[in-house]
């Protein structure tokens, strides 16, 4: 990529070059919604990267890294337990307290 422009909600930020080896960075006022970067190379769109706000925590997901484990007292499966909104989008920094 040669470029990257940034969106927030809907309107432009601005687009920079991207440096060798280095990283971009945009000061934009906090808003909840939708922001999204789309990064271009040679005037052509060939990546783009969006994050939305989350709303309240609704729902919670339990997965595991593995469907069977030995029963011998030793082996393991790790589980993750997922925040989710009401439209099922994951809750990056969810800080509700779960017992088990």
């Amino acid at each position: 990529m040669d470029k990257v422009e940034l969106l927030a909600n809907g309107f432009s930020a601005g687009s920079q070059k991207v440096p060798h080896l280095g990283h971009l960075e945009w000061k934009v006022k906090y808003q909840p919604g939708l922001i999204e970067a789309r990064g271009m190379k040679n005037g052509k769109v060939v990546l783009i990267g969006k994050r939305e706000t989350t709303g309240a925590t609704v729902s919670l997901r339990l997965t595991a890294n593995r469907t069977e484990i030995l029963a011998d007292g030793e082996d393991v499966a790790v589980r993750k337990v997922e925040a989710l909104d009401a439209q099922g989008r994951l809750e990056p920094v969810a800080d509700d307290l779960i017992a088990f």
